[in-house]
């Protein structure tokens, strides 16, 4: 095909019994069936190679109801194109040429769903996870950490739950009271004991730094903003084991000999008033090991 007598005729293919390209920028390799646009030497089965001002370097146009772009190997169907803008792969990595990939929404304020088929999974497998973001994460079903329950529902089957905070960080639990009808605790512990156990055990340590620090393994502050005559207890025991058996039940028991003081300064007993009953350390007798005690009324 030389286009002779063609105004501006540019020889495409030349040869008797072959087809051989002599137009620079389109090329067609008969030999290995290949196609080259903008390519004297194809690679690929087709190869385009260039530059369009201000266009994309490729373009298709699909005007009926199929889709753009359908690839199949060893006649099996492995990604499309739709007319709808939808990708659909068999698998889909990101992160070819860098070190980070990112999956992101194109309009403003637009939801990123990922969505499994029927009962399919979802799975992440890293080294390490991160959530930057100050919206909440809500769970409509039941969920899973290292195969304890944490559903919306009752905590099940807890075997063992550690966790580890490094210096200055804390656990904050605020659970503010929508009305005064509340009449059950916030955080119940509800333990059945088979053994020896505690409820909650504060297992405080000091450390060597030169200089004196202050530990408290139980710290209540409540404050007192209602105008109402609230009744405030900031330790109350109650109901020691049911009735008394053979075993004893102490409502405070302090035990060991790792400590100065059972009660800093004075123990207060009734109103803090004027007429306050305090029982207090009088003297110590160093060598009889004796206590005296001063009852103030």
């Amino acid at each position: 095909m030389t286009g002779d007598g063609v105004d501006k005729q540019i020889a495409f293919f030349t040869g008797t019994s072959t087809l051989d390209s002599e137009a620079t920028g389109f090329a067609w390799d008969y030999t290995n069936n290949k196609l080259g646009i903008g390519d004297d030497t194809p690679e690929g089965i087709v190869d385009i190679d260039g530059a369009a001002t201000g266009q994309a370097l490729l373009q298709l146009r699909e005007t009926g109801d199929q889709n753009i772009i359908t690839a199949t190997a060893s006649s099996t169907t492995v990604f499309n194109l739709t007319r709808n803008g939808l990708i659909e792969a068999a698998d889909l990595t990101l992160g070819l040429n860098d070190t980070t990939a990112t999956i992101a929404t194109y309009d403003t304020n637009e939801d990123l769903t990922l969505d499994p088929n029927g009962t399919g999974d979802i799975y992440f497998h890293g080294g390490s996870y991160s959530i930057n973001d100050s919206g909440q994460a809500t769970f409509a079903t039941d969920e899973t950490i290292n195969g304890i329950d944490i559903s919306s529902g009752a905590v099940s089957d807890v075997v063992d739950l550690a966790m580890v905070l490094g210096a200055g960080n804390d656990i904050t639990i605020d659970a503010a009271a929508t009305d005064n009808t509340g009449t059950t605790g916030i955080i119940n512990l509800d333990l059945d004991a088979t053994s020896s156990q505690q409820a909650i055990n504060l297992d405080i340590e000091t450390i060597t730094d030169a200089g004196i620090d202050t530990l408290i393994g139980l710290d209540i502050l409540a404050t007192q903003t209602s105008t109402d005559d609230d009744i405030i207890y900031g330790i109350r025991v109650q109901n020691l084991a049911g009735l008394a058996d053979s075993g004893a039940e102490y409502g405070i028991y302090q035990a060991g000999t790792s400590w100065d003081y059972g009660w800093q300064d004075w123990l207060t007993l009734e109103r803090n008033t004027a007429y306050t009953r305090q029982v207090h350390p009088g003297t110590m007798d160093s060598t009889s090991k004796t206590t005296h005690f001063l009852i103030q009324v």
